[in-house]
């Protein structure tokens, strides 16, 4: 009887605790890119997401991202040969699913650790590049600055398996969230 009225009280204030909610609006991958015709100029992906905390160290976000991509000059067939082919701009919309952890403390600084997987649909080019749907585990690492309801959020990412060529390994992103 000590047990089950122990476990009930571990569980209880999280089964019944109050969720937050925080939204968040961020740029991914910011670069700078030269060109001779067009000088410098800055690109970067956008996205949005939602994190539910659930206790003060336990939470799960959900963000989608836009990304664009190209791809590679040339496309090997089923036989090996290579064949030459205009490179073809697209873009990806990969929705990142992560259950954090949140290391509480009394200081501004909420920094996190996180795993999830993140999915990307094949992008809508000509079937001859063979790209496919892909679900890939990833860890998920960084900070957030809070003031009150606005937060500055740095985040890394890091794709732990097989992945598609164009969805780089590692992903850094910042960005705002608004906790209410």
């Amino acid at each position: 009887m000590r047990k089950v009225l122990l476990a009930l009280l571990l569980i209880a204030p999280a089964a019944y605790a109050q969720p937050k909610t925080s939204f968040s609006a961020f740029l991914s991958q910011v670069n700078i890119a030269y060109s001779p015709t067009t000088g410098h100029h800055w690109y970067s992906d956008y996205g949005a997401g939602v994190e539910t905390v659930f206790t003060p160290r336990f939470s799960l976000h959900a963000s989608v991202t836009s990304e664009r991509r190209s791809s590679r000059p040339y496309v090997v067939d089923e036989t090996g040969y290579i064949n030459q082919v205009p490179p073809v701009s697209f873009r990806t919309y990969p929705i990142d699913l992560t259950a954090r952890y949140r290391f509480v403390n009394e200081s501004r600084w909420k920094p996190f650790l996180g795993l999830g997987v993140r999915y990307v649909a094949a992008p809508h080019v000509d079937s001859m590049f063979g790209y496919s749907n892909r679900w890939t585990p990833e860890a998920t690492g960084g900070v957030i600055f809070q003031m009150r309801h606005l937060g500055i959020v740095l985040e890394g990412k890091a794709l732990l398996g097989d992945h598609e060529y164009y969805d780089s390994v590692l992903k850094s992103s910042i960005g705002l969230n608004w906790r209410f």
